[in-house]
């Protein structure tokens, strides 16, 4: 307990106030010479016991106005209860203050005049108005990376209002984990008796529902540090629709009409109604639709079209009218409009009858129904029997499919490996003539990596002796998201159980690599994929053709074929980027730039200096800090590339935390809670100087002055109401 007021002068005045009523108990004794009277010895030995117990008495009413007064004149003293070391509570100046902003754009929530970010600059301001010169300030505005606006400086009102001005929130989610450390560090650094940390967030329960134990380590020491307080803002709406993805269904040509997919995602807890969506190339509108109402939690995919009348790189993007979250309202995506794809399929088992070679079901499936017309679907496909790649032959191709290969030579897989890092796409089908297992000799790049997004094990397959009750193996219908799998995962189950496989190798996925497809009983994969550079490859555990399972005559078949064909065509620069990652510009072997310049969304330019990246030359952007689309341009001007950014989708649910687990969370961390805008300066004095105890000991001291008065008021009734009185009401009434 310290005391805010000087306890000496008030401990004096409370002395003297206590000295009074014992002064007048005292002096109110008057000492009376007895004189011996025979008629009253009887009287004096029966109130010798009443005697003693008006002493009594009056020694009780004495002490209930002597403790009223000593604690009025603490109450003066104003005495506080406070969690400092007494070494720490005996300072009257020094206070080092850590404020951490939540600057994720679920805090751009807007549904009406003011969004979340303008109520976190208030309660920001409120906690500065406490501030004490001699006092010092930290500012940090927390996303994926905690931006430190200003780090333990001197506390200067003026200076604080024009940094709380500047702030805004980010294009980004929030890395609760990595921002808290910063701000513990920062806390560390403090080197004044009082440490204070104030959080200020939405507390959205995307991020704060699962806080991660890193997150909670950070909390814990910086409850050691010093005082941590959350100050959750107060959200009374959570409604948000959101474009949560972006794909094309179709390849973009020259001539071409493609398919794009949006998928719109109502985030909140009320049915959207009449939302419109748009389809821009190139910033003009080219395809809308309305869609009527949006269930709760609803994500409705919806297909807009775009006709493309020449090759050239593309801005493709999808848009929402305003709403309460703006940021999320929009997609970006570029396509590459090019005369066509060009795939190599290598048979490992070539034949002269019709769909008995390796990559006969491959072929239609690449062009279906118009299987001998070069360039149908925008896809040329060119087929050779396994011999040799060698590095002219890949360089004409953007796809290399190989069905049913043995190991290749030791430099037709470096050549595979160059092909890919250099963006090129490889799709691998399994077979009769596949190794496995010991002996398999894993196909690797020039650099000792596997080119393979897993270890080939052991052969499974269904025992013919048995066929009638032998096991087969149907595709589980959960896949991963992925542009592949997107599509294949919006057929009916029916189809599922339909397709069976009789045979495929096991096989255990490398690390990085993501299974896309997998296969039951078993979990086994089925599809794999990694990247390797700027390319991707794909694994399929299974033969190409009808010999280990009877998928291709399904639906499903032509489906994967295409969509992976359009995965794997797609260049580094058509994949789009999320908010907070780094950027990276290649450029051609032909350009010599030393330096390029980069354009970002709004237009801002900047001077990036060229530099190696995985033996190529670039530009690298470190961190994209906003959505849109980033272009460089060489210093000859000759050369331009561009690059689509996205926000994470995740963000995008506005929901916020229930404030029982908020304070479940406050409880197991010893953190306070501060609920509303104006409990924000009181609690921040709580924190300075403790919790101020005087009206505790006003209404105690009240409540004391108010007992004796009844109690003194009572006895004087008792003592006039006598025996005799009683006696001669009861007469009267005979």
């Amino acid at each position: 307990m310290i005391f805010l007021n000087s306890i000496w002068f008030w401990g004096a005045m409370a002395a003297v106030g206590i000295a009074v009523p014992v002064l007048i108990h005292l002096f109110s004794r008057h000492h009376s010479k007895p004189i011996e009277w025979a008629a009253m010895e009887l009287l004096r030995k029966a109130m010798a016991v009443r005697a003693r117990r008006v002493r009594m008495e009056d020694l009780i009413l004495m002490v209930l106005r002597a403790l009223a007064i000593g604690l009025i004149a603490l109450a003066f003293a104003r005495p506080s209860l406070t969690n400092l070391a007494p070494s720490r509570a005996k300072e009257t100046v020094g206070t080092g203050v850590v404020i951490a902003i939540d600057g994720s754009f679920s805090m751009g929530h807007k549904p009406g005049v003011n969004s979340r970010f303008d109520s976190a600059r208030q309660r920001v301001r409120s906690i500065l108005d406490e501030m004490s010169p001699g006092d010092q300030v930290s500012l940090v505005l927390m996303g994926a990376r905690p931006r430190v606006i200003l780090r333990n400086v001197i506390y200067e009102p003026g200076r604080l209002d024009g940094e709380l001005d500047q702030l805004a929130p980010l294009a980004e989610s929030l890395d609760l984990a990595v921002c808290l450390d910063e701000v513990r560090e920062i806390m560390k650094e403090i080197d004044l008796p009082g440490r204070e940390c104030y959080i200020v967030t939405d507390a959205q329960a995307t991020t704060w529902k699962n806080i991660p134990d890193t997150a909670l380590a950070a909390l814990q020491e910086m409850r050691k540090a010093g005082l941590v307080s959350l100050l959750p803002i107060e959200s009374t709406s959570a409604e948000n629709v959101a474009v949560t993805q972006l794909t094309a269904s179709g390849i973009p040509r020259e001539g071409s009409l493609v398919r794009y997919v949006a998928d719109i995602h109502n985030t909140g807890t009320e049915a959207a109604r009449d939302v419109t969506v748009r389809l821009m190339v190139d910033g003009v509108p080219v395809d809308k639709k309305v869609l009527v109402s949006i269930s709760p939690g609803e994500i409705l995919p919806v297909s807009l079209f775009a006709r493309f009348s020449k090759e050239g790189v593309y801005v493709i993007a999808a848009e929402l009218g305003d709403d309460s979250l703006e940021v999320d309202n929009h997609r970006y995506l570029l396509a590459d409009v090019r005369n066509g794809i060009r795939v190599l399929c290598v048979d490992g088992d070539p034949s002269s009858e019709p769909f008995r070679s390796e990559t006969d079901f491959l072929k239609a499936a690449l062009q279906p129904g118009l299987m001998e017309q070069a360039g149908s679907g925008g896809i040329r496909v060119t087929r050779i029997p396994y011999g040799g790649l060698g590095r002219d032959t890949l360089q004409k191709y953007d796809i290399v499919i190989l069905a049913n290969l043995p190991d290749l030579p030791r430099e037709d897989a470096d050549a595979l490996g160059d092909f890919v890092k250099a963006g090129g796409g490889l799709m691998v089908f399994l077979g009769d003539n596949t190794t496995h297992g010991k002996s398999h000799s894993e196909m690797r790049s020039a650099d000792g990596k596997p080119l393979l997004p897993g270890q080939l094990l052991e052969s499974a397959q269904t025992a013919a002796s048995d066929a009638a009750t032998a096991t087969v193996w149907n595709i589980q219908t959960g896949m991963e998201d992925h542009p592949v799998t997107r599509a294949l995962a919006t057929l009916p189950k029916e189809q599922w159980g339909a397709i069976q496989f009789k045979q495929y190798i096991k096989t255990a996925p490398h690390e990085g690599a993501r299974v896309l497809m997998r296969l039951t009983p078993g979990d086994d994969p089925l599809l794999l994929s990694h990247q390797i550079g700027r390319g991707q490859v794909l694994l399929f555990t299974s033969s190409a053709d009808r010999d280990w399972h009877d998928m291709v005559v399904h639906p499903a078949y032509l489906m994967m074929v295409q969509q992976s064909v359009m995965s794997l065509s797609r260049k580094f620069h058509e994949v789009p980027s999320m908010v907070s990652q780094p950027l990276v510009f290649e450029l051609p072997s032909a350009d010599k730039s030393t330096s390029v310049k980069i354009i970002d969304p709004t237009g801002k330019e900047s001077k990036v200096q060229v530099s190696g990246y995985e033996g190529r030359r670039a530009g690298l952007v470190s961190y994209a800090d906003r959505p849109g689309i980033y272009e460089l341009k060489s210093e000859s001007g000759k050369f331009s590339l561009k690059l689509a950014v996205n926000v994470d989708s995740t963000e995008s649910v506005a929901a916020v935390l229930e404030k029982q687990s908020l304070d479940e969370i406050a409880n197991r961390l010893s953190l306070s809670v501060v609920d509303g805008e104006n409990a924000v300066s009181g609690a921040v004095r709580t924190n300075r100087v403790g919790r101020e105890i005087w009206r505790i000991l006003i209404i105690t001291a009240l409540g004391l002055l108010v007992l004796e008065s009844l109690l003194s008021k009572w006895l004087v009734r008792r003592v006039t109401d006598t025996p005799d009185d009683k006696h001669k009401t009861n007469r009267g009434t005979i």
